[in-house]
């Protein structure tokens, strides 16, 4: 159950990232693909997407603290691979 966190928080990451980077941050987008992960990942991982909201969270008790560098690690790798995809696709490599 517990790599399923990391698995989902990972692909929320991603496709948040990949929106707003993809859409140039257009609002209607990044709030529509925004409301669908929390209510996909509320009883997941709260949905968290970025490490901040992880470490607010931890200072809050509400993540172990031996979930925090896990999370922030998947976090970061999902926004680097949805950036990545999108340099990929724009530039037709």
């Amino acid at each position: 159950m517990t790599m399923n966190r990391f698995l989902f928080e990972y692909l929320a990451t991603f496709a948040f990232a990949y929106v707003i980077i993809a859409t140039g941050g257009n609002v209607y987008a990044s709030s529509g693909i925004f409301a669908i992960l929390l209510i996909l990942g509320a009883k997941i991982t709260g949905t968290l997407l970025n490490p901040a909201m992880t470490l607010a969270m931890l200072s809050m008790g509400k993540v172990a603290s031996s979930d925090v560098l896990p999370f922030i690690g998947v976090q970061i790798a999902g926004a680097l691979t949805a950036a990545e995809l999108v340099k990929r696709l724009r530039i037709g490599v």
